[in-house]
């Protein structure tokens, strides 16, 4: 270590330090003309085949979300964007792709009918351990019904105009 022994000394001994320096920076601002030009000792280095890479510090790790939750999202997002009734001739050039996207979509009806069903599924385990109070499972299992008579009336919507683009 240096001579100092306590934290004041060293404290002071810095503070002289950044005011010389500060100093030396003001004059040779005033003196402009008169300072020396550097000159660049370091070659740079030809074009290397393979770039280098950066080491980057490790992040949190990814989650992993199950197959089943992706599909439910992609579910959702199909059944936000086509919102427009079809038209009812039939133009040849975008049957194909529509017939497709329609396919998709009924899909995707089906996989989250079958995830209110599960949900139902286990509402009724819960409460036949008695997890789940009678009113509480009588409430969830209205909505749960409503919910899935929503998604079978939506996919049946979706069945009839998938045939009425197949048959002409």
């Amino acid at each position: 270590m240096s001579k100092e022994s306590t934290p004041q000394k060293r404290l002071e001994k810095y503070k002289k330090d950044l005011a010389k320096l500060a100093e030396e920076e003001k004059s040779s601002i005033s003196e402009g003309a008169k300072t020396k030009k550097v000159k660049k000792t370091t070659t740079v280095p030809a074009k290397s085949a393979k770039p280098k890479m950066a080491i980057v510090a490790p992040g949190p790790p990814r989650q992993l979300i199950s197959p089943s939750k992706l599909e439910l999202r992609e579910a959702r997002t199909i059944i936000g964007k086509t919102k427009r009734p079809l038209p009812r001739r039939r133009d040849k050039s975008k049957g194909p792709k529509k017939l497709v996207r329609l396919r998709i979509r009924a899909k995707s009806f089906e996989l989250m009918w079958n995830s209110v069903r599960n949900r139902r599924d286990r509402l009724e385990k819960k409460h036949e351990r008695g997890l789940v109070g009678e009113k509480e499972y009588k409430k969830q299992l209205t909505s749960l019904v409503k919910e899935g008579h929503e998604l079978l009336r939506k996919k049946t919507k979706i069945d009839k105009e998938i045939k009425a683009l197949e048959s002409g």
